[in-house]
């Protein structure tokens, strides 16, 4: 069931989403406490193969051409700001139906 919120359609019961359990319970807390901010090391380790893998193809093109746009010097950024954001933008993907940031 889906709600309307701020002009955009929300899940209700995040439970109902085709994730892993991880992921289920990390949505909820993101819902709860409004943080964007959950450390996630698959993300931090993987970046960019992390987000094709999440099927968030559009941020991990940006990802990689900021590198290589910048010979590599901006990639320990993009590092930092996957492991930090990246469970957030996987909840943007699969609650918010966002492939970009808003």
């Amino acid at each position: 069931m889906a709600k309307e919120n701020e002009g955009s359609i929300v899940y209700t019961n995040i439970n109902n989403l085709d994730v892993d359990d991880y992921y289920k319970k990390t949505f909820m807390e993101i819902e709860e406490s409004g943080s964007k901010i959950k450390w996630n090391w698959y993300a931090f380790l993987f970046t960019i193969f992390w987000y094709f893998y999440k099927r968030m193809g559009v941020k991990g093109l940006i990802m990689l051409a900021i590198p290589a746009a910048t010979m590599g010097f901006t990639y320990p950024l993009i590092w930092l700001y996957s492991g930090l954001m990246g469970n957030y933008d996987y909840y943007q993907l699969k609650v918010k139906k966002s492939q970009l940031w808003k």
